[in-house]
């Protein structure tokens, strides 16, 4: 959008305005178009409000050559009316929120237009409304609470799009769905722990137009503990599910994942090192009613870094392990060990090695240097040396070693 966004609110009065310019003319392809959107109402948008809303765009079916036309592009219109309301109780910790829009989108603007007794005539004379005209509608009804008191964060909201609602307002909006979705998270002990739940369904096929329904849930336990002087730790398990009905030519389907994340770390902070340990555990698992393509992933990695203070010398090293049990996939197995330091002031070095490799596939080891120098705030040299080794215990033809040596200066203004 190019144009201005303008908001007025005098007293308890709301007014906005916005537009023009949203698409430009692309020859061949794309008519270009205005938009405009205005809201009238009283309340501020994020206090407690109820607005009036109405959204245009139009595009100019002059605006390119018609006979240059390689998509099937027609010029559209479409105008959305809407209202939208909030309220604010308890000391503006609950809100409960409603949004309601109604849609006509004209696929074709240059269409016959729609005769039919069942429109009343105001409307048409308003509408104008072409036999390439759809109409449909969504809303959405919401509500959260925020405790100021223990820290409890619910929310909950239940959305409805119809199959023919389309904005150009907002193209993404997902049509012909109904969605529910649920939150509460709540901290214990000074915020110390943290767990939340979350809660997920979408359900297609609302009007019933196609012949089967797809139904998506997901779900999600999240829990963080960190106290002080002692390693932190995250929790994270994730379970969804993705099913299909089935028709005379198509069978069932149903798809169960399940994502499970372990984190735990300590940071620590002396006088004479700093220092950083994490270790990750993680699995993630897909099995459908049918059998075919299930698979599961468990991988178990760690790194541990820590600067010295006393002395300009740094050392990291991390290690990891995978196992995969898909098809045509390998277990696998890295590591990396390397130190910095520096010589001088600007001068900062760094040696290391690293492994990566696949069970009875191939394997790279490789040792590497890094130095760089900053002659001063704009000028830097520096230079890089590293030897791979590769090795395949299946096609020995593709091994081979290999050396890269790398200089350059860069420079700033």
């Amino acid at each position: 959008m190019t144009g201005a966004d303008i908001s007025f609110n005098p007293g308890i009065m709301h007014f906005a305005i916005s537009g023009l310019n949203n698409l430009d003319a692309i020859p061949g392809t794309t008519f270009s178009r205005k938009m405009l959107a205005g809201s009238i109402g009283v309340g501020l948008k994020d206090k407690s409000h109820f607005h009036f809303n109405m959204m245009k765009a139009w595009d100019n079916e002059n605006s390119i050559d018609i006979n240059t036309i390689t998509n099937y592009a027609t010029p559209q219109d479409n105008i959305v009316f809407g209202t939208d309301a909030a309220l604010s109780l308890i000391q503006d910790q609950l809100t409960i929120k409603a949004e309601a829009n109604g849609s006509m989108l004209t696929r074709d603007k240059s269409a016959p237009d729609l005769v039919s007794e069942d429109i009343p005539e105001f409307v048409k004379n308003f509408l104008k409304p072409k036999i390439s005209s759809q109409f449909d509608y969504m809303f959405e009804v919401s509500s959260d609470f925020k405790s100021k008191d223990i820290g409890t964060n619910a929310e909950i909201s239940f959305k409805s799009v119809g199959p023919g609602y389309v904005s150009l307002g907002a193209p993404n909006i997902r049509q012909d769905i109904q969605s529910i979705k649920f939150k509460v998270s709540q901290p214990f002990d000074n915020k110390k722990i943290m767990a939340s739940v979350y809660y997920k369904l979408d359900k297609n096929n609302i009007a019933k137009l196609n012949p089967t329904t797809s139904t998506s849930t997901g779900l999600e336990f999240n829990m963080k503990i960190n106290y002080k002087e002692f390693p932190f730790l995250i929790i994270d398990y994730r379970p969804n599910s993705v099913s299909n009905e089935g028709t005379n030519v198509s069978p069932a389907f149903k798809n169960k994942s399940n994502v499970f994340s372990l984190t735990m770390g300590i940071n620590q902070n002396t006088k004479q090192f700093s220092n950083s340990m994490n270790l990750v555990f993680s699995s993630f698992s897909s099995k459908s009613n049918t059998g075919l393509n299930d698979y599961g992933i468990m991988s178990f990695n760690g790194s541990n870094s820590i600067s010295f203070l006393k002395i300009p010398l740094t050392r990291s090293g991390s290690a990891g392990y995978t196992r995969n049990n898909a098809v045509d996939s390998r277990n696998s197995f890295l590591f990396d060990l390397s130190a910095g330091y520096n010589f001088i002031e600007n001068w900062i070095n760094s040696i290391g090695a690293s492994y990566y490799g696949e069970e009875k596939t191939n394997a790279k080891s490789s040792l590497y240097f890094n130095s760089s120098y900053s002659l001063s705030s704009y000028l830097n040299v520096n230079f890089n040396l590293m030897k791979d080794f590769y090795r395949e215990d299946v096609f020995q033809y593709g091994e081979f070693d290999n050396l890269i040596i790398r200089a350059g200066v860069t420079a700033g203004f």
